[in-house]
């Protein structure tokens, strides 16, 4: 399950090595909660959730090695029945002998099975704000529209070259249930549970075959915090606020245009 924070992580980097900028290296995996079936909704219209019901307690996993997918699947399913949802995420990256820190806040709410979000995130000296409504971004702060607006649109069915770009992280993030795949094969162990919540480590994620990633669930199965370490990156992202009523609003019409030429 790749969380909203690494399709956007994603889609910053993207968006600045576009431009000719540079960005902090976008992690691959993470989990929580994060994005969305396709879901159509207008530039103006405004989607929110109230605080749904909890769900059951989940029992904890024995210790052992485990299906990386299982938990994975477990996690999708919980964030998609909280409802909403919210999470700051630091990322420290190296890269040519620099060092550059990434640091994001965002909040979500799940429409129809969809996820609409919003978030800033602050790297390189720039801080972009970004909102996905019904599978569509605008990202403010990067750059200007074509035609000189302060918020971009990309659409994953656009014809431009951004949007062309983009589409696959943005297609991929639209839906957490998809996202499933790339744990397939990985392994889990209990590696510990402290006040109900349980600490998973996964190793065999796509793209990061020898990397851990270190998962802490709580007795619902929604994420608590996910940290993972390289040679080149340290991230953590905690998250907060399931069930709390979030809305979501695409900007207004008239402050929204193309993307630039790249």
């Amino acid at each position: 399950m790749k969380p909203i924070l690494v399709s956007l992580a994603a889609v910053a980097a993207l968006t600045m090595t576009g431009c000719g900028g540079s960005a902090a290296p976008a992690t691959t995996a993470s989990s929580g909660s994060t994005a969305t079936p396709a879901a159509t909704t207008s530039a103006t219209q405004t989607t929110s959730a109230a605080a749904p019901a909890s769900a059951a307690p989940a029992s904890a996993a024995p210790v052992g090695d485990l299906d990386g997918t299982g938990i994975a699947s477990a996690m999708v399913m919980a964030s998609l029945k909280a409802g909403s949802g919210s999470f700051d995420m630091k990322t420290t990256s190296t890269a040519n002998g620099a060092t550059v820190t990434m640091t994001g806040t965002s909040q979500y709410v799940v429409v129809n099975g969809a996820m609409d979000s919003e978030a800033t995130m602050s790297f390189n000296g720039v801080t972009m704000d970004m909102i996905n409504v019904g599978g569509v971004m605008y990202i403010k702060g990067m750059f200007t529209s074509k035609d000189g607006k302060p918020w971009v649109k990309i659409d994953p069915e656009g014809t431009d070259s951004l949007s062309k770009q983009l589409a696959p992280t943005l297609k991929q993030s639209a839906d957490l249930r998809t996202q499933v795949e790339m744990y397939k094969g990985s392994t889990a162990t209990l590696v510990d549970t402290v006040n109900g919540v349980r600490h998973y480590r996964l190793v065999g994620v796509a793209g990061a075959p020898t990397q851990p990633f270190d998962i802490y669930l709580d007795d619902q199965d929604r994420p608590v915090k996910v940290t993972t370490t390289s040679a080149s990156m340290d991230m953590t992202v905690t998250y907060s606020g399931y069930g709390k009523p979030v809305t979501v609003k695409a900007p207004p019409a008239s402050l929204v245009g193309p993307p630039p030429s790249m």
